[in-house]
């Protein structure tokens, strides 16, 4: 959205800074295989905020490139974000009008690496409002040479001037910051499009702007690809139809290779995969896949008032990064922060307190792909089809299968929905959730004993049971159980440490289940009513997967709609 150099890159701010609790520490490089994002071997997803006047000094918005602003804001962002979009332009650089001077920018990325975030570096605007005064249009000439042949004579407010060139700018930039993993990625341009100084775009001046706009994404990645092995590349644009980067443009000013991500903004809070077959988000992603790249959202803005409320609007952004992530999408950033007692902004501010900062909690939809995607692992009777796991069949007498997404989850915060189904047979056995430690034998069979052992029975942990047959111990034929362990010398027989009355039956129609653990208590939702609730004592890392089991008598168990919200191990 358009808003109104020393020697160290490391400050001493950077060394006397007392990390945040929440994220983990900032290590490692992020990068691009195919579509998905990786981070020391593990897939990589972000959420944040757009805090786009994190470099002010005095001069955009209220101050935030000095003193304790930005790590107050990064403070009361509050946990499961990781990421924030912030402006980096040659004007904003030079503070004071006296020329370059990096330590805002050392300060702006020794903050966020206290804290656990990295941070999107966004070069220019489109509009030139925070970087040289230029409105970047073809009649400009910007996209098709300016940017490295121009060094604007546009003074900021601040009595800023550039003294480079944009493409001598980046560089710069570029070389000082190559080293640091508190990059997450270089975005060349805020919002690029390039249309008439009258600002129409005929079809003609579409497609002369595509080519331009091409021609200099795909120059200035090879020149920062050439002084930067490490980071990642993002043109940066709207996504919605603008003047060269409309319909089947979008796919061609992404198509360098050193160009690593494609990018969308949302503000349109009806619609969760935005915009028409022209130009929506199905599109988009469409050609993302055809790229072979990933894509993000680099801002999301929902307007409470448009809503109903604030309450409203997180529900608005729950729903929209549920079904983005989904979608394929690989991180969401929020329009836009501000601090505690500061004044002006945009309908869109998020400010501390806000709901929707729990919206923005990673944690509530990463961790774990969906089973279609061919991350699942699955033994004994068990197969995946699409997105239904079918654990036995009706015909299949003392059978055991297991479905597991075989990377480890950190276990202090897991919310596991799903639907299930029992029926088809005799009425034997049941299902379960399982939540397992990874630090079993080398080599062992992910899928536990048959019968009333629910395919569970063997492997450790804890299982959520839902039993549809009266076994030795068990309370009933139909009840929710948490079971912890097996008796010794019976591998069907479970020890059940808590567990519902008995229930209308569960076998025959669809149940919606929602399974959540946080710090130590765990509870289960049957169709929308709260049926148990436990302590647990997991290990700090855990296996998820649905476990089931027939005896002689059978049924057919299946479990589809899955998702899992988990915090990915390391």
């Amino acid at each position: 959205m358009a808003t109104a150099a020393g020697a160290d890159p490391r400050p001493a701010a950077a060394q006397v800074m007392a990390a945040a609790p929440g994220n983990p520490a900032v290590t490692g490089f992020v990068t691009r295989s195919g579509q998905d994002l990786m981070l020391n071997g593990a897939p990589y997803r972000f959420t944040g905020l757009n805090i786009y006047n994190a470099n002010s000094v005095n001069n955009y918005w209220y101050t935030m490139g000095v003193g304790p602003a930005l790590d107050e804001a990064l403070t009361a962002m509050g946990p499961g974000k990781n990421v924030f979009r912030a402006w980096f332009g040659q004007w904003l650089a030079n503070p004071t009008g006296k020329g370059l001077d990096y330590s805002v920018f050392d300060h702006t990325l020794a903050v966020a690496r206290a804290h656990g975030y990295r941070v999107i570096v966004t070069f220019a605007d489109q509009d030139g409002t925070w970087d040289d005064g230029i409105r970047k249009t073809l009649d400009s000439g910007w996209y098709q040479q300016g940017y490295r042949t121009t060094v604007s004579t546009v003074a900021s407010s601040w009595g800023a001037r550039n003294g480079l060139t944009y493409r001598d700018y980046v560089r710069s930039v570029v070389e000082r910051y190559r080293d640091d993993p508190t990059v997450l990625m270089w975005q060349l341009v805020n919002e690029a499009e390039a249309t008439r100084s009258d600002g129409s775009c005929p079809s003609a001046t579409d497609d002369a702007a595509a080519v331009a706009i091409r021609g200099f994404a795909d120059d200035m990645s090879r020149m920062i690809k050439s002084v930067d092995v490490n980071h990642l590349v993002s043109l940066g644009t709207i996504g919605t139809g603008q003047c060269g980067t409309s319909g089947p443009r979008y796919q061609n000013v992404h198509s360098p290779a050193g160009i690593d991500l494609l990018e969308m903004h949302d503000y349109v809070a009806g619609q969760s995969l935005i915009g028409d077959q022209w130009n929506g988000m199905k599109l988009r992603l469409d050609q993302a896949r055809a790229l072979n790249k990933p894509i993000f959202v680099g801002e999301l803005g929902v307007d409470p008032q448009e809503v109903g409320g604030v309450d409203a609007r997180a529900r608005v952004v729950g729903t929209k990064l549920r079904d983005q992530f989904n979608a394929g999408v690989v991180g969401v950033v929020a329009w836009e922060w501000r601090n505690a007692g500061r004044s002006g902004g945009d309908r869109f501010i998020i400010g501390p307190g806000d709901p929707v900062l729990d919206s923005l909690d990673l944690s509530r939809y990463f961790g774990v792909p969906s089973p279609g995607s061919g991350r699942w692992t699955t033994t004994g009777s068990a197969r995946i089809d699409g997105e239904q796991i079918r654990l036995t069949t009706a015909d299949q007498t003392n059978a055991a299968g297991a479905a597991f997404y075989p990377v480890p989850l950190n276990s202090d915060s897991i919310q596991v929905t799903f639907d299930l189904e029992i029926g088809g047979g005799g009425g034997a056995d049941g299902l379960t959730l399982a939540l397992i430690d990874p630090a079993g034998p080398a080599g062992r069979r992910l899928v536990g004993a048959s019968g009333g052992g629910l395919g569970w029975s063997g492997l450790g942990g804890y299982a959520v049971a839902f039993d549809t047959f009266r076994n030795g111990a068990d309370p009933s034929s139909s009840f929710v159980g948490l079971a912890n362990g097996r008796r010794p010398d019976q591998a069907d027989q479970l020890i059940w440490s808590a567990h519902s009355g008995p229930l209308p039956t569960l076998r025959g129609g669809t149940h919606r289940v929602q399974v959540r653990v946080t710090k130590g208590k765990l509870t289960v939702e049957l169709d929308g009513k709260q049926t148990l609730a436990s302590s647990v004592a997991l290990p700090p890392t855990v296996l998820i997967g649905f476990t089931a089991g027939t005896g002689g008598l059978t049924d057919r168990h299946t479990v589809s709609g899955v998702s899992v919200a988990a915090r990915p191990a390391g």
